[in-house]
């Protein structure tokens, strides 16, 4: 690899601010206009492009962001983020095509900082390339799935031969798949992670119609247990399948031809309550991104009543404001040996605590959404912590020059 100086007509608007007036209901049909007009007047804008469709998948209409991102791409695949006039550091970050859910939404993390960040797109049926944008920094951003498997392992000797500083090497992004997980993070400190078995759809039948044993695919599992799609996230296909016969009219409700069958833990606190903490390691560093709580064992924050229920925002406003004096304290060996194990500079872990105390890690990933757009009246303690957490990321950037 080497790197290209020259500037290049990419300047784009971004995850971050276009998803900003979304979520916090804001009017945002003048960028639409804007976009669209950008693009009438110039149907090779790749940036306008690149921008209309991160708005499509945002607003609900994902394969027509999809086709428009394609559009985008096939003209070129370097962009830089508008973030601030005053920058002392160019972050590169390596995203791959597809959904905002597949990379690392970096620019959440820097949009009040003066990083500029600088995006190029690997398309995974071309040749990795021979040049990439001049930066101080560079960021895999590229999340583990079932079909960026094979690009992360291409890019391994790739990116070792690269001079200059990497955050997430793809080595370590592999870690992060469920069963890796699993695997990585077996026998480290106070940390808990449910068994896990992949299997087909025939397979699943099979448990389902009791001609075969759950315990012969997952050793010492009982029901409850969960299922879910290979590859889906915020609880799309997530069940707790109370009984073997369960099995069959889940099957007849979803198409997906490979599942993950996990062990079902109830990791209710004396309360009554599952707590699902949402924590990220910066530099092997615990911050705590949000704490919902619900009565009900799988928690979105999006869907816990957080915004109803004073008491609940009470409970996280203390969680949050005592994070580095209780929580992480009572796991920080767990955080280290997490860190030591998987090799990730930066990490999410969506968590809980199981009823013996250890740290029951959901999930863990490079691409899970760290940001502060909640509505500061009714969430006044956030935006603080938040700052903390966007601060010691663009300091640990800064570290690595």
């Amino acid at each position: 690899m080497s790197s290209q100086t020259h500037p290049i007509n990419g300047l784009i608007h971004g995850l971050a601010a276009l998803t900003r007036p979304i979520f916090q209901s804001q009017n945002y049909d003048k960028t639409v206009d804007a976009l669209y007009a950008r693009v009438e007047s110039n149907p090779n804008n790749a940036a306008a492009l690149l921008d209309l469709g991160i708005l499509h998948q945002l607003l609900g209409l994902q394969e027509q962001g999809l086709a428009i991102q394609q559009d985008a791409l096939k003209l070129q695949q370097h962009f830089v983020v508008s973030t601030t006039e005053h920058t002392n550091l160019k972050l590169l970050a390596l995203m791959q095509p597809g959904t905002f859910q597949e990379n690392t939404p970096v620019e959440f993390l820097i949009e009040n900082t003066q990083i500029q960040l600088e995006i190029l797109y690997i398309l995974p049926d071309q040749p990795l390339p021979e040049t990439i944008p001049e930066h101080d920094v560079m960021l895999v951003g590229i999340g583990y799935t079932e079909a960026s498997k094979a690009l992360l392992e291409r890019m391994i000797p790739w990116v070792a031969a690269w001079q200059k500083p990497v955050i997430n090497r793809p080595e370590a992004i592999l870690k992060t798949s469920r069963e890796a997980l699993k695997n990585y993070t077996d026998g480290a400190s106070n940390v808990f992670v449910a068994g896990i078995t992949r299997l087909n759809r025939t397979d699943v039948a099979a448990i389902g119609a009791e001609t075969a044993k759950l315990d012969a695919h997952l050793l010492g599992a009982e029901f409850p247990i969960l299922i879910r799609p290979l590859d889906s996230h915020a609880g799309r296909g997530l069940e707790k399948i109370e009984s073997a016969t369960a099995l069959l009219p889940y099957l007849q409700n979803v198409s997906d031809k490979c599942f993950f069958l996990a062990e079902f833990v109830d990791y209710r606190k004396s309360d009554g309550l599952f707590y699902k903490y949402r924590i990220v390691l910066i530099g092997g560093k615990p911050y705590i991104a949000h704490l919902a709580m619900n009565d009900h064992w799988m928690i979105h924050y999006l869907n816990a009543g957080m915004k109803e229920d004073a008491q609940k925002r009470a409970l996280e406003a203390a969680g949050m404001a005592s994070f580095h004096s209780d929580f992480a304290m009572r796991h920080a060996k767990a955080f280290e040996q997490i860190t030591e194990r998987l090799g990730l500079d930066y990490l999410i872990m969506d968590c809980g605590e199981t009823p013996d105390g250890r740290l029951f890690v959901f999930e863990a990933d490079t691409i899970m959404i760290v940001h502060d757009m909640d509505d500061e009246q009714i969430y006044p303690y956030k935006k603080p912590i938040m700052k903390h957490l966007f601060d010691a990321f663009a300091q640990f950037v800064q570290t690595r020059i």
